[in-house]
């Protein structure tokens, strides 16, 4: 929407307003308040656990700490915030400020306090994968269908979906997450339910690119819950809670243990709503819930160098298994996945990690092997800035002049694993006659719904697109993170270079035509054409509803001036046609927009998770009306046989009506895409 000004406001506002979706790990929004909050300020360093206390060697630096997570938290007027830092297996910084309850005023206890970490889950629902892959309960690279009675995933590529496609991002699904959610225990299905429920459509062969996906690590979760003969939480209990002594530690609260659960909030106009407790279809992906104590110990589990007790030491082998990298795009990009975690540098370290996201909290995890360090930061609002800038607070605390230790051995990674990108210098240009134009043009994020009337979360700004470009002096240009031109060569077929950092931008080719765009190992776009761009279609879409909101206008004009003028009102068929369609496509928009306000905020930030407002069901057929008056106006302009002057707006309203009804349907806004 960025650009197109009142304009632009006016039109989404009667459109889509508030139908954004997939706020997530990467997608949070930005919180600006500056001001400090009564409710979030008040309780300070003075919440600080147990552990905190005991630390003396450095106490100017904790004190310094604490008063800097105070700034931040009141910066950010974030409710609560957790922070935890654990280096060589020992508790250095732990900090719980704020409140877990504003209605209670009750802060975040270190020892009881169940903390709700979203995607934080995943790298423990992997553990639970392969301790069974272990003792070969699981094959990594086995057809998942092979676990199922009846084939579950539809044979729609050659190439099957396995565990290790699952446990790294690639197996290929569209994305979806309308419905994910119920609002109580009762509600939520069986993960044997949920699997075929929420099965989304296979839009790329597995192992292609990565494209993150919560429905894999459901299914991931599923065949645990099989292999191991009990239900999932039951299982990773027993092998992963139990022996690292986390006993606070759930997937499955129950209904005593909701009492614990810190409050998550939703900020709306200055003010937070708290955000009610729910239960997610695809609980293996993000329904963890888990206290600071617990966390702690898995932290200090991952940092403890040489051996540990034999209960631990095949989970640390098999933790040190996951944290290398399994799938890059390309050996020379940047970052890749590992089995449920990200391998990445993070200002010059090397950090596996792993953030969640939902309405009411936020959440990262982040462990840095070659220093033997870990660091866990909790807010129960939405806030990635706040957490993005503790973790700079954290990082140059501890680690600026920390030597790095040599890191634990590793289990070797598979054969068929791709190795960790070596960062090399730029080679010589690549030349073999083909056009730079073939490279540029415009990409777009691969994690979007495409079946789904969430897709419109393209034009609310939350899924990325990017552009490359030939600039004037020959080269391939895309933007970099400050929006500055990067400049790129070609030195292999599918790799690029820059000439400006050290940088890679690797491409995939099918049938000769460039396909994807990987900008990291880990990030993938696939390519679209100039008018799929959401700028593009966002301003055709608010121009098109101007022209018909002004069209209403002009009839209601014209009748009591005709009216006055003692002349004939009545409205001939073509009239009444353009002006019946053009009253169903803004009825449409008013419908989602007041459709939109009917339910919290929040709902809408979670993707409709609990399913679409019922007023949706109806918006969405007057499209199929549209077409009806416009191919009846189509009719009637053939019937006349005219070729006048008179013809011309009506013919042209049809060429509008057609141009945006396609452009519903390619948003998935005509008919029930829910």
């Amino acid at each position: 929407m960025k650009g197109h000004g009142l304009l632009g406001i006016l039109g989404l506002g009667l459109l889509w307003i508030g139908l954004a979706v997939h706020v997530a790990e990467a997608r949070a929004y930005e919180n600006a308040a500056a001001n400090t909050s009564a409710n979030t300020s008040a309780n300070t360093s003075a919440n600080t656990s147990a552990n905190t206390s005991e630390i003396t060697d450095d106490q100017p630096l904790h004190e310094l700490l604490d008063a800097e997570a105070a700034r931040l938290v009141a910066q950010h007027n974030t409710p609560g915030a957790v922070v935890v830092w654990v280096q060589d297996g020992n508790v250095e910084y732990q900090l719980s400020h704020g409140y877990g309850s504003l209605r209670d005023r009750e802060p975040i206890h270190p020892e009881t306090s169940l903390m709700r970490i979203g995607s934080v889950a995943k790298p423990f629902t992997g553990l639970a994968v392969l301790s069974l892959v272990d003792e070969g309960l699981l094959d990594l690279d086995a057809d998942v269908n092979g676990y199922f009675d009846q084939p579950l995933i539809p044979e729609t590529f050659d190439r099957p979906v396995t565990l290790r496609h699952l446990l790294t991002h690639t197996p290929g699904f569209d994305d979806f997450s309308i419905g994910k959610s119920t609002r109580t225990r009762e509600e939520l299905p069986p993960l044997s339910e949920s699997v075929h429920n929420l099965l989304p459509r296979r839009i790329a062969p597995p192992g292609v690119f990565v494209s993150y996906s919560n429905y894999g690590v459901l299914l991931a979760g599923y065949l645990v819950e099989q292999a191991g003969g009990a239900g999932f939480n039951t299982v990773i209990t027993d092998r992963i809670f139990t022996p690292l002594q986390m006993s606070d530690t759930t997937y499955e609260p129950w209904d005593q243990m909701l009492d614990r659960v810190v409050d998550g909030y939703f900020r709306v106009g200055g003010e937070f709503t708290e955000v009610p407790f729910d239960y997610v279809k695809d609980g293996p992906a993000g329904q963890m819930l888990t206290t600071v104590a617990d966390m702690t110990r898995f932290m200090e589990f991952v940092t403890t160098p040489g051996p540990l007790p034999d209960e631990q030491q095949a989970l640390k082998e098999q933790f040190l298994w996951a944290s290398q990298i399994q799938y890059t795009h390309h050996p020379k990009l940047q970052d890749g996945m590992g089995f449920l975690w990200t391998v990445m540098e993070w200002n010059g370290h090397q950090v596996v990690a792993h953030d969640g996201g939902y309405p009411g909290l936020m959440a990262r995890l982040m462990i840095f092997p070659r220093h033997n360090a870990a660091l866990f930061v909790f807010t129960n609002t939405m806030n990635s800035w706040f957490i993005s800038d503790v973790t700079g607070m954290m990082v140059d605390a501890f680690l600026p002049d920390a030597p790095a230790a040599p890191p634990d051995p590793a289990v070797p990674p598979d054969p068929a694993t791709p190795s960790a990108p070596a960062a090399t210098e730029p080679a010589e240009h690549f030349d073999d006659g083909r056009s730079l134009r073939d490279f540029a043009g415009h990409f777009r994020d691969t994690r979007y719904s495409r079946d789904s009337m969430s897709k419109i979360a393209l034009m609310m700004g939350m899924v990325g697109e990017m552009s490359l470009w030939i600039t004037d002096d020959g080269y391939l240009g895309m933007p970099d993170h400050t929006g500055a031109t990067r400049r790129l060569v070609r030195v292999d077929t599918l790799l690029f270079a820059s000439i400006d950092d050290d940088y890679h931008l690797a491409f995939r080719e099918e049938g000769g035509q460039i396909t994807h765009a990987f900008t990291s190992g880990r990030a993938s776009l696939e390519r679209i054409r100039s008018w799929e761009r959401a700028s593009l279609q966002t301003l055709f879409l608010i121009l098109a509803l101007l022209v018909f909101i002004g069209i209403i206008l002009f009839f209601m004009i014209r009748l009591p001036v005709r009216v006055l003028r003692k002349q004939d009102a009545r409205l001939g068929g073509v009239a009444m046609l353009v002006l019946t369609a053009s009253g169903v496509y803004v009825l449409q928009m008013l419908l989602l927009f007041f459709g939109g306000l009917s339910i919290p905020v929040y709902e809408l930030f979670s993707g409709f998770a609990y399913g679409v407002p019922g007023v949706f069901y109806v918006a969405n057929l007057l499209p199929w009306a549209g077409l009806i008056l416009t191919v009846a106006l189509v009719f009637i302009l053939i019937r006349s046989g005219r070729s006048t002057v008179s013809t011309v707006p009506p013919a042209l309203f049809v060429l509008l009506s057609f141009a945006y009804l396609a452009a519903l349907q390619y948003w998935n806004l005509c008919g029930w895409h829910f």
